[in-house]
């Protein structure tokens, strides 16, 4: 498996991704503008680093694999799937496993696989689940936070003046801010496991 150090927008913290769409089952508009259909992800190494964690996330020893992966790392945050998602109950519960094992990390999830987050109970503290909104099962974003499942929404929009008012603009994707490594550097707000979190994201 192959855990990066993150894009241009994240700060210390290591990145496992998947294959874009290939593993997204809620997907839904996003299908159109995903981020993760350009730039870097869709260099030859990216997307065969990809395919690599695919087939490591599918292996039952996954769990394991991925503690042993994180022995020697020093970072202690882990942004889960800059590209791709959930793909079973199985994995999301793998990943619970890893943070159970590493309570001195914090993981953090966008996610538009609600079902199986619906079905695999409540994550750890320090497994920071927020709904990505536009998929095929936003319905089930208030029950879930009502359990305390999820932390939170997200939402992308195509220009910051169509912002749910009061949501947090991630500083990130505010066109002309071009705020480098900004995630978990100059802002940590998605990755704070108190609160009830409203991120909008713009496209990008």
């Amino acid at each position: 498996m192959i855990l990066g150090r993150g894009n241009w927008k994240i700060s210390g913290a290591l990145v496992f991704n998947l294959p874009q769409g290939y593993t997204c089952p809620g997907a839904g508009a996003c299908r159109r503008y995903c981020y993760a259909k350009h730039g870097l992800f869709k260099t030859k190494q990216a997307m065969l680093a990809a395919w690599k964690n695919y087939e490591s996330a599918k292996d039952p020893a996954f769990a394991e694999n991925m503690l042993t992966a994180l022995k020697h790392r020093r970072l202690k945050r882990l942004r889960i799937h800059a590209s791709g998602d959930f793909f079973s109950l199985e994995y999301l519960q793998a990943w619970y496993r890893v943070a159970r094992a590493r309570e001195d990390m914090i993981f953090l999830a966008y996610t538009k696989s609600l079902p199986f987050i619906m079905e695999g109970g409540e994550p750890p503290y320090n497994f920071i689940i927020l709904a990505s909104l536009g998929g095929k099962y936003d319905n089930l974003a208030p029950e879930l936070e009502a359990k305390g499942y999820i932390r939170g929404l997200t939402v992308v929009i195509p220009d910051i003046s169509q912002a749910p008012r009061g949501w947090y603009v991630c500083p990130a994707t505010i066109p002309g801010l071009k705020h480098r490594k900004a995630c978990g550097r100059l802002c940590d707000y998605c990755w704070r496991p108190q609160g009830s979190k409203r991120v909008v994201f713009i496209q990008h």
